[in-house]
């Protein structure tokens, strides 16, 4: 791992330990354990990391496409840092072509939303996502969440304004094949809560 890196780390770390506004010892020994874990040899000031997210404020999509951008070729290996690369232009049309394979009772349909960062562990940190907007003939939208839960292998979706949505930013690309084809057997499934 690069000193770059390394740095660019700390700062979310350090973002995500001061969102609340509190200089809490206990994150700041926790951060100050993740320094010492990515590597001592680095030898930057985390002092002066301290002051410079707290006095900057440095804008978190920033910081991980600069991260993102270091990892380039690597993704694969990383899949967080793939999943905070991605565009939302990219997501859109990657959730197009699913929700175009649909038919029947299940329709898709694409709406602007918002990722958030670390599954909350950086409160109000999001990155723009489209997302798959799933509507059922008969089912209502707990159902359909519930038949999706209960598919092999489950998918995982929540339900945000009456609709049943899937963040395509949680989805790896290689997976699209086999989410489409999983919405599908939900589709047609006679099975389940009505």
């Amino acid at each position: 791992m690069t000193a770059e890196e390394t740095r660019s780390i700390l700062t979310i770390a350090l973002m995500a330990a001061f969102a609340d506004g509190l200089k809490d010892e206990g994150e700041r020994a926790a951060v100050k354990r993740v320094a010492e874990a990515l590597g001592p040899e680095a030898g930057f000031d985390l002092p002066g990391l301290y002051r410079e997210v707290l006095l900057a404020k440095p804008d978190l999509g920033q910081v991980a496409a600069s991260l993102q951008s270091q990892a380039a070729g690597r993704s694969a290996d990383i899949p967080v840092a793939g999943m905070l690369a991605l565009l939302a232009a990219e997501i859109g049309a990657r959730a197009a072509r699913i929700a175009h394979g649909l038919n029947g009772d299940l329709s898709a349909s694409l709406i602007d939303g918002e990722s958030t960062i670390g599954g909350g562990s950086a409160p109000g940190a999001t990155l723009p996502t489209r997302l798959l907007r799933l509507t059922h003939a008969r089912l209502s939208a707990a159902a359909v969440e519930q038949r999706l839960r209960g598919l092999d292998p489950p998918v995982i979706a929540r339900i945000e304004n009456d609709h049943v949505v899937i963040d395509m930013r949680t989805v790896m690309p290689h997976q699209d094949e086999m989410l489409g084809r999983l919405l599908a057997q939900a589709n047609s499934s006679q099975t389940g809560p009505q």
